[in-house]
């Protein structure tokens, strides 16, 4: 998009997924200035077992088993019909992905992860994380934090639940990201 655009620099944000995406290409991409990670997503897997039990982690866990992967396929479709939250994430992954078997969606989705890459973001960093995030764990800000070891400057804003802004992206209070936003690109 820079060189179609022919950009010198821009500052990027990335929301939800987008906060993943945006700090892996600010680790190979020196024109951009500034990221905000309109949340602080580290794995896209988290969305999927933040909430999963021990059976259902280790299942996950395991996707590369022929045994599982048969097992992953026939009860992910159920388990949908009977959860919405878990029907709305595989919806939206495979929108994102345009995969429609369960196993194949799971496969790829555990590849968007910023495992070894923080350490190569060199430039202004903000992360947004509400502390009841129902996609994010709030654990991973520490995380991202200790991993961003190069940085030029980094900036970390928490949520919580008398901001109203402690859910995924801020939703209940996002002129509060908004605010952070312009304080943060305006500086």
């Amino acid at each position: 998009m820079l060189d179609f655009l022919q950009l010198k620099q821009a500052d990027l944000l990335g929301m939800s997924l987008g906060g993943l995406l945006a700090s892996r290409a600010a680790a190979f991409e020196p024109r951009i200035k500034k990221v905000i990670a309109y949340d602080i997503m580290y794995a896209m897997m988290d969305a999927m077992t933040m909430n999963a039990g021990k059976l259902q982690k280790f299942a996950l866990d395991h996707l590369q088993s022929p045994v599982v992967a048969r097992l992953l396929n026939a009860v992910l479709p159920h388990m949908a019909s009977k959860d919405v939250d878990l029907a709305f994430k595989l919806h939206q992954a495979t929108d994102l992905t345009g995969l429609h078997n369960p196993v194949d969606l799971l496969r790829e989705i555990s590849r968007y992860d910023l495992t070894g890459t923080l350490k190569d973001v060199k430039q202004e960093v903000l992360l947004l994380a509400g502390t009841d995030d129902q996609y994010v764990p709030y654990k991973r800000l520490s995380q991202l934090e200790s991993e961003l070891v190069r940085v030029k400057s980094l900036k970390s804003v928490t949520f919580d639940a008398s901001t109203g802004a402690d859910q995924h992206c801020q939703i209940g209070n996002r002129q509060l990201a908004i605010n952070e936003f312009a304080t943060f690109l305006n500086a």
